[in-house]
């Protein structure tokens, strides 16, 4: 929390130095090679945001393999309401949003928002 606490008590409130708080908190599916990507929603009169979206494959074939998509499911939104619980006690700006949709390869994807209101 200390960092987060000098990201918005500086002037250096970037994207870039955002970017790298979001990816200290993801690590681990950083580590996996997904990312966070940038939209700057100023001109649009939307928030700007931070998006990664995890892809989870497709939900059929063997029970074994269902059942891994829905732990997996399980284990990516704990991860996630608990960093996002923590950042919201100190930072109530930070709002998220989060949602698992199939893309059109049948492949269910994780879908996580950040947008951040200075």
């Amino acid at each position: 929390m200390k960092y987060i606490r000098k990201i918005f008590e500086s002037d250096d409130f970037t994207k870039e130095v955002i970017l790298e708080y979001l990816e200290s908190c993801f690590v681990d599916y950083i580590d996996q090679g997904y990312k966070f990507v940038y939209y700057d929603g100023t001109d649009t009169g939307f928030c700007s945001s931070y998006t990664m979206e995890i892809n989870l494959g497709e939900p059929k074939g063997e029970f074994n393999k269902i059942a891994e998509i829905g732990r997996k499911i399980t284990e990516i939104s704990e991860d996630f309401e608990d960093s996002m619980r923590k950042v919201n006690i100190e930072y109530p700006n930070f709002t998220y949003y989060y949602n698992i949709d199939q893309n059109g390869n049948q492949d269910l994807i994780v879908y996580i928002e950040i947008s951040i209101r200075k």
